[in-house]
């Protein structure tokens, strides 16, 4: 672990990344982050040898990366995983968009550089992120885990809808676009507050049920952050599998019949927030 954090030292002035502009709070965890991205990107015999010559014949580079990821992170012992962990919590609270504006950024850079080197071992932040969900699986229960990888987690009601088309890489979707209040919420960044109005939406091919939310109805639902292609902030419908996980709240009772949040199917509201925002503040 000692030879780790030397090379993670002298790898980071290889790939150094200008973070100056954005605020101590999002510094302290993107340093972290690309800490270990560029100890991967920075040495393609490092990674390679990791790995016996069979294997290397079978896995892409990205997969080796990606297995190394895991590794790593699976290595940490609790007390520094659960310290990176708070890192993105707070990080993410803080100002989710300018986490996600600097994700799209990066990555579009390391996704040129693949382009013109289809063997390269070159990794992204949302690539690294996508594999610390996965360890957080392993590492905690499904349901504490979903609450970190989600942006928000409100309590919304429904006040007008509409479907629009979305075009993207020359195709056409069919979209559904909400508008609602924000009625309380478990889980937002400093921008979220009791009474504000927010827009939504969700594709109709994300899911094959539950995927249409009712006028005047109130809901839990987890919202992701999108930065879309001219950098300008939206809010997406979080779904889980092949379902969207929209909970009806009906006489301040919420059902959540297949109980995906571990904490009854059947309970009130206020119960209900009481045990996940422990659940979330727990790890």
């Amino acid at each position: 672990m000692k030879m780790l954090i030397v090379l993670l030292m002298f790898v980071e002035c290889l790939w150094a990344q200008d973070l100056g502009y954005l605020n101590p709070v999002l510094r302290n965890y993107l340093d972290d982050v690309l800490k270990y991205i560029n100890f991967i990107n920075g040495d393609k015999e490092l990674v390679l040898s990791k790995y016996p010559e069979e294997a290397r014949n079978h896995l892409t580079a990205i997969e080796i990366n990606s297995e190394i990821v895991k590794s790593i992170l699976l290595d940490m012992n609790t007390e520094d995983f659960k310290k990176l962990v708070d890192k993105r919590k707070e990080a993410y609270y803080f100002d989710t968009y300018s986490i996600m504006k600097f994700r799209k950024e990066y990555d579009k850079k390391i996704t040129k550089k693949l382009e013109t080197n289809i063997e390269s071992n070159f990794i992204t932040i949302g690539g690294f992120e996508g594999i610390f969900n996965l360890v957080m699986l392993e590492k905690y229960n499904k349901n504490v885990a979903q609450l970190h990888f989600g942006h928000y987690f409100l309590r919304i009601k429904i006040i007008d809808r509409y479907n629009d088309v979305y075009e993207s890489s020359g195709m056409k979707f069919s979209r559904n676009i909400y508008k609602a209040k924000i009625e309380d919420f478990i889980k937002g960044g400093k921008k979220i507050k009791i009474g504000d109005v927010i827009s939504f939406y969700s594709m109709d091919f994300w899911s094959y049920e539950n995927n249409s939310l009712e006028i005047d109805n109130s809901y839990f639902l987890g919202l992701d952050v999108i930065v879309d292609k001219n950098f300008k902030e939206q809010l997406a419908l979080r779904v889980t599998g092949e379902e969207i996980l929209a909970l009806p709240i009906v006489d301040e009772e919420i059902n959540d019949s297949d109980s995906e949040y571990g904490v009854g199917r059947v309970i009130k509201w206020p119960d209900f927030k009481k045990s996940l925002i422990s659940i979330f503040n727990s790890y």
